[in-house]
């Protein structure tokens, strides 16, 4: 049997331990999962059989667990899931995410997240690899394009004065605004959704 690699995003039915996974290879998936002590984030290992009318990961291997240093990283870590969960309906795959959303459970990956400017970049990327951009002019220009395009180890060499975090605040919002029903993020609103990172 192949083993899958994915990372909680919900528990959707705690009675049934039915969830929503981000497997690497399958995409958003849906599925049963019986075993104790995992919880959304963890990133587990596990066989998957379809039975009856959905998929049932069997041998579940917990792998890891997100590295989490203080609030604002959980947070991220909210915000990212929450974003995979809301802009990945069951059954769709992009290639990059699970890659992407694995730098959250790499320590030496996450020093490079340690300020809320890189913080709301990772998101902003995080978007955009999604498929999904602000659709104002204001953010149609060579500086926001090379922004989503860089590595996140080179955005923490940019000039800090070229990067003004309101900016990159406006540009997640209004994405969120045009892509998202506010009310699918636990949110009260876009502004503090994006604020709290």
């Amino acid at each position: 049997m192949v083993r899958h690699t994915g990372i909680i995003l919900k528990r959707t039915n705690p009675t049934k331990s039915l969830y929503s996974v981000l497997d690497k290879t399958e995409g958003a998936i849906f599925c049963s999962i019986v075993r104790q002590g995992i919880c959304p984030g963890a990133c587990i290992e596990y066989t998957l059989q379809q039975k009856m009318t959905w998929l049932v990961a069997d041998n579940v291997e917990l792998v890891a667990f997100p590295s989490v240093n203080n609030t604002a990283d959980l947070l991220l870590l909210h915000r990212a899931l929450e974003i995979c969960l809301v802009c990945m309906p069951i059954g769709s795959f992009t290639p990059g995410i699970f890659e992407y959303i694995s730098i959250l459970y790499d320590t030496s990956s996450m020093a490079c997240l340690e300020s809320s400017l890189v913080k709301k970049i990772f998101l902003c990327k995080l978007l955009a690899l999604l498929g999904f951009y602000p659709h104002e002019k204001k953010f149609q220009n060579p500086f926001f394009h090379s922004l989503i395009a860089q590595s996140l180890d080179n955005i923490i060499s940019f000039p800090v004065s070229m990067v003004q975090e309101k900016d990159v605040e406006e540009w997640l919002q209004s994405c969120i605004a045009v892509h998202i029903q506010e009310q699918k993020l636990k949110m009260r609103s876009i502004g503090e959704w994006v604020e709290i990172v």
